[in-house]
């Protein structure tokens, strides 16, 4: 699946040895970015990509998820949390690894966040469908439109997260989003007990075998995953949206 594109040339335009980075970004709690971050990372790895997970959260839920597995994860944790040298080390990684994950912390107001952000090719923004989740979610959306001011090649895209797609409160906020210019994931993660499960048993979608509700939570995160294939090659359909709305900016810029 994500195997033969994500090695491809066309993932990697400006060197084909070097990998990319991929930061999961929100400045609130409870999205599921560790959940997100250490499911993705095995599911590219289970499809023969080098891996590495960069925990930059003071929490350490990913650092202490990996503690938890009775196996060895098949990616490495690395806890870079306050170290000042974050984006030299995470470019290093990148040089290393095909693909590299960020579980970046809640607070944007540290130095972590945007360093993490000017090295990265990809910034995902897991987001719960709630007005709440919407204003925490303005920050890093700010913060990486910002960013793409000088680096227009960064992708980024919203995912929607704890989804019920049955409440109205749900179908409001996707169909605002969809309204907006913020490119937003087709694929949803649903709000599932087996992600707490697996997740303090330091287990994945991937090695979640023989518990209930296991199957549904792979698939959709295997097509998150082939989602993140599409926007670091920038053939995802809401990038559309992005372009012209950028299009739209620079005509009136020019009048």
């Amino acid at each position: 699946m994500a195997k033969n594109r994500a090695k491809s040339a066309e993932v990697q335009p400006e060197k084909q040895e070097e990998g990319v980075v991929a930061a999961v970004v929100n400045q609130k709690g409870g999205v599921g970015k560790t959940t997100t971050v250490t499911n993705l990372a095995a599911i590219f790895a289970a499809e023969g990509n080098r891996v590495i997970v960069v925990d930059a959260d003071g929490q350490a839920t990913a650092t202490r998820w990996a503690g938890q597995a009775e196996d060895a994860p098949p990616f490495q944790v690395v806890n870079l949390y306050n170290n000042p040298q974050i984006g030299r080390e995470i470019l290093r990684f990148k040089s290393e690894y095909d693909i590299v994950f960020v579980d970046c912390p809640g607070n944007l107001d540290r130095k972590i966040t945007p360093a993490v952000i000017a090295v990265a090719d990809l910034v995902v923004i897991p987001m719960r469908a709630s007005g709440f989740d919407l204003w925490a979610s303005e920050k890093p959306l700010e913060a990486v439109q910002e960013a793409r001011i000088t680096r227009p090649s960064l992708r980024y895209a919203v995912l929607l997260t704890h989804a019920n797609p049955r409440t109205r409160m749900h179908a409001d906020m996707e169909e605002f989003l969809r309204e907006s210019d913020a490119p937003l994931f087709n694929t949803q993660i649903q709000h599932r007990t087996v992600y707490e499960v697996i997740g303090t048993a330091g287990r994945t979608v991937m090695s979640a075998t023989g518990i209930r509700g296991a199957p549904p939570a792979r698939r959709e995160m295997m097509a998150a995953a082939e989602e993140i294939v599409e926007l670091l090659q920038g053939t995802h359909p809401s990038q559309q949206n992005t372009e012209q709305a950028a299009n739209r900016v620079e005509e009136g810029a020019g009048q």
